[in-house]
C-alpha cells in the first residue's frame, strides 16, 4: 500500500487507514501526548504517495505507529518488523478499537511511554 503524508515534519510517523481517523478526539488526545508534533499517514491511490520503506527513508522518521491490523499486515509480506530502515515500528489496535477499548488505550498509552514518545509535564 501506498501512503499520503499530511502536513507536518515531526520524527513520528502515525498511519491509519483512512484520512478521517486522524480528526477524531482520540487522534487528537494521541498527537498531543507526543514528544514531537506526528505526521499523519494514510493509504492512497496506486499512483499517488509512497511506499512504506520509501517515507520512513525519505523523510528521516524515527517512530512509525501502524493502527490496525489489516492496516499492519496491508504494508508488509509477513508480520510487521520491528524495525525499518532506522525506524522503530510498533503495531497497535485500529483508532476506532482503541476508541472502544478502555484496556488497548491503557496499552497503547504505555507503549507510546516506553518507547519514549511521550512529552514530558515540563515541555
Amino acid at each position: 500500500a501506498r501512503l499520503m503524508l499530511g502536513p507536518g515534519s515531526g520524527q513520528i510517523l502515525l498511519v491509519v487507514a483512512a484520512l478521517e481517523d486522524q480528526t477524531t478526539r482520540l487522534a487528537s488526545d494521541i498527537a498531543r501526548c507526543l514528544r514531537s508534533d506526528p505526521v499523519w499517514a494514510w493509504p492512497g491511490a496506486e499512483a499517488q504517495g509512497g511506499e512504506i520503506s520509501e517515507v520512513v527513508r525519505e523523510h528521516l522518521f524515527t517512530h512509525v505507529v501502524l493502527f490496525g491490523d489489516e492496516l499492519a499486515a496491508s504494508m508488509f509480506d509477513g508480520p510487521v518488523p520491528a524495525t525499518l530502515g532506522s525506524a522503530r515500528l510498533v503495531s497497535v489496535p485500529s483508532i476506532q478499537g482503541l476508541a472502544s477499548l478502555p484496556a488497548e488505550r491503557r496499552t497503547l498509552w504505555q507503549l507510546i511511554s516506553s518507547n519514549g514518545l511521550a512529552r514530558h509535564a515540563n515541555n
